[in-house]
């Protein structure tokens, strides 16, 4: 078990610095219509207490529900990404990911799963904050959790397998 609170601030910091990042970039380069005004957070070791859920700046309310609904979603599914069951008209976004502790390099003794799951931004940001999350909580690199993602049939946005990573390129 990792234990989520003794890295609490060092998950919120990586957090607070990709939103900043997202958000301070300029029009030309990241396009967005609405007013973004802050994310919420929830890391989940499924199963257990072992969480942490917290905010950016002030994220919408629907921002504070659509956290917990699409880390629900995919867990009651099964599902290592709630893109898997994305669908935008009924208000089901991507933004939580999830991976096998075991899996990741390091981690043999670790068992179980950790989860993470980003709302207020774009759902391909929302993603990439999660799993930059789950890599400072599981001390693994932002590809190793990708890597673990995909690999266990979890859809992921775009940046993750095409040449043109656009404004994402920096987590790589």
């Amino acid at each position: 078990m990792i234990d989520l609170n003794e890295k609490r601030q060092a998950i919120i910091a990586v957090a607070t610095e990709m939103f900043n990042k997202f958000v301070s970039m300029p029009p030309e380069l990241r396009s967005d219509d609405k007013p973004r005004t802050g994310i919420k957070v929830l890391v989940w070791e499924p199963g257990t207490r072992n969480l942490i859920l917290f905010s950016v700046a002030e994220p919408s309310e629907a921002a504070q529900f659509f956290v917990v609904e699409k880390a629900v979603r995919s867990h009651i599914l099964s599902d290592m990404s709630s893109q898997n069951s994305e669908h935008e008209p009924s208000l089901q976004y991507m933004g939580s990911l999830s991976v096998f502790l075991d899996e990741l390099e390091g981690r043999a003794d670790k068992k179980g799963i950790l989860l993470a799951s980003t709302s207020g931004l774009k759902g391909e940001e929302d993603a990439a904050i999660s799993a930059s999350v789950l890599a400072e909580a599981a001390d693994a690199s932002f590809q190793d959790i990708c890597d673990n993602v995909a690999s266990n049939f979890g859809k992921l946005p775009f940046w993750y397998d095409s040449e043109d990573k656009s404004y994402f390129d920096f987590l790589f």
